[in-house]
């Protein structure tokens, strides 16, 4: 597909060594995040690639970083696009996280992923995103809110999903008469008189208490399951939790970041600091 846009992708895992400038680029449905490295200097940044002005800010950033690497994880094509265009302006070298990487890896570090052939890139970045060696429940709130599982062994279980907290409130400004969509934000209660904070409550609330119940059962099979938090929703997810008196979770916003640099054996904790 990308062929005829010169993007040059890796058909394997490329060895490790000294990275000083790259951007490591996560493409979501909504935001796109990026981890702009110099040296062990590490800066993280937000976009979205439909925002007139983000994109100026983005192409600001490319400019900052002319003959670099890029690597990138995407689940959207347009926004895809963007970036393989952007690299080639500034002559940067991308690299795309695809299923041959992901297999290679996966083998290489004993992962395994059964359903690996259709896995979007985002989620092998969310499995992998940790060396935890215990069973594991990854819990990324995005577009969609994904729970995914691994265990002890490294062996994927699949998971489940259901709409994002933010597409809650967008589906019922979408298929209602008198319910709009609202700004975001964590009502002090799990009800509420008021129509917005109602709307939040459902959204935000309603996930929580479903992420507390899926930890809960999942906990049963998978013992001492050790659950993380990340994707741009997850901070209000991280509120209502522990405003419903449940805090044992991990919040990590740089997960699937760091399943990225997993992946391309670029991985450096000084960038995480």
């Amino acid at each position: 597909m990308f062929n005829d846009l010169n993007l040059h992708i890796f058909f394997g895992i490329i060895e490790l060594r000294k990275v000083v400038f790259v951007l490591v680029i996560d493409i979501g449905n909504s935001v796109t995040k990026i981890l702009a490295v110099k040296k062990d200097n590490a800066k993280r940044y937000k976009f979205n690639i439909s925002n007139d002005i983000d994109i100026k800010k983005l192409e600001k950033l490319f400019a900052e970083h002319v003959n670099e690497e890029v690597y990138v994880s995407s689940v959207n094509s347009n926004s895809l696009a963007f970036i393989v265009n952007m690299s080639k302006k500034y002559n940067c070298l991308i690299h795309t996280l695809n299923s041959n990487i992901m297999k290679e890896f996966a083998l290489k570090n004993n992962y395994q992923i059964d359903n690996i052939d259709i896995l979007g890139s985002d989620l092998f970045a969310d499995i992998v995103g940790s060396d935890y060696n215990g069973n594991q429940l990854i819990i990324d709130c995005g577009t969609a809110t994904k729970f995914l599982i691994v265990d002890k062994n490294r062996k994927f279980y699949g998971g489940a999903i259901s709409p994002g907290i933010t597409m809650c409130s967008n589906m019922l400004d979408s298929n209602t008469d008198l319910l709009k969509s609202y700004n975001i934000v964590v009502p002090s209660n799990p009800y509420s008189l008021k129509t917005d904070e109602a709307v939040n409550a459902g959204a935000i609330y309603g996930t929580a208490f479903m992420a507390k119940s899926y930890i809960e059962f999942i906990n049963k099979e998978f013992p001492n399951v050790k659950v993380t938090l990340t994707g741009g929703a997850s901070a209000f997810l991280v509120q209502a939790m522990e405003k419903i008196g449940y805090n044992n979770f991990a919040h990590d916003p740089d997960h699937i970041i760091k399943g990225i640099c997993r992946a391309f054996n670029i991985f450096r904790e000084v960038y995480f600091k």
